[in-house]
């Protein structure tokens, strides 16, 4: 294993997590990042991140997939998925608001993102930044979690260009690979 203390993405993107993280601090607002893995804080979060959810959808001006009964079977799923001590819901508050979370589905050292939003107006202060770097952070120091593969050697691009798989060779494709801003850095919200 090759993990180096603290190297759990590029250096920008580090430098970019630690000027979004100091930005809070001096905005003035109390904020904390949450890691819930008790099934019982789960449920107990999980209508807050829908409400934010469904604000960030009325904002976009998109239909709540989960605001019907196949999006009720899907937090059934999550509820069940925290039952068997497989999941994670990753939420950041700023003076007890929650602004940002992330559901997270969790198997034999995968994590997979299930779904994240943002609260509507919070977007300059660059909370999912500051969630997805704690996020990602802490998965790379546990031993337990497998952290993506960035490089990608040349016999492993060449070995997927024979297979024709279309994600180029990379590994992973988990919440590291995650690219909502399209910046590459896998924290886009």
């Amino acid at each position: 294993d090759e993990r180096r203390p603290g190297r759990w993405a590029s250096k920008k993107t580090r430098a970019k997590h630690r000027t979004a993280c100091r930005r809070l601090d001096e905005s003035g607002s109390a904020w904390r990042v949450h890691r819930l893995r008790n099934a019982g804080e789960i449920r107990a979060a999980l209508p807050r991140t829908l409400e934010v959810r469904a604000a960030r959808e009325r904002q976009l001006a998109r239909r709540d997939a989960f605001a019907d009964a196949a999006g009720q079977r899907h937090v059934q799923r999550v509820l069940d998925l925290a039952a068997e001590g497989n999941a994670e819901v990753w939420l950041l508050t700023l003076d007890g608001t929650l602004v940002t979370y992330v559901v997270v589905g969790c198997d034999d050292g995968k994590r997979v993102l299930v779904d994240s939003r943002m609260r509507p107006g919070y977007e300059r202060r660059s909370p999912g930044l500051v969630l997805f770097g704690h996020m990602l952070a802490t998965w790379y120091d546990d031993d337990a979690v497998r952290v993506p593969d960035h490089d990608v050697s040349r016999g492993d691009r060449d070995a997927a260009a024979d297979r024709q798989e279309p994600s180029g060779g990379r590994r992973g494709g988990g919440p590291a690979h995650h690219r909502g801003d399209g910046s590459g850095d896998g924290l886009g919200v």
